[in-house]
């Protein structure tokens, strides 16, 4: 496993790993209740509210809906990024004077 995010509640967890999978844990039952599969190992993963994000090695960023009780039956991958492409332009801060 190489990144690990938790519900608010503390209830579940999702784990992304080096075997290409995204897993959604019960930690009470401390089993696992849907697995992912992706086309590269996956590095990092973070979730906010009602949406999931993760990053394979290949730079692409995954972007998932959750839906009850995290990853519902039908839940499905909405978006990928290549790392070419930036998700959000570059924030400038400040001019140079």
């Amino acid at each position: 496993m190489n990144s690990c995010a938790l519900t608010p509640d503390g209830r579940f967890a999702i784990s992304a790993s080096e075997d290409r999978t995204l897993k959604l844990w019960d930690l009470q039952s401390q089993s696992c209740l849907q697995t992912i599969f992706g086309c590269s190992s996956f590095n990092t993963i973070a979730m906010a509210q009602d949406i999931i994000c993760a990053g394979d090695m290949l730079g692409n960023v995954w972007v998932l809906e959750a839906g009850p009780p995290l990853l519902a039956e039908d839940a499905v991958v909405v978006a990928t990024k290549p790392a070419a492409e930036p998700l959000v332009e570059p924030v400038r801060r400040g001019q140079p004077s």
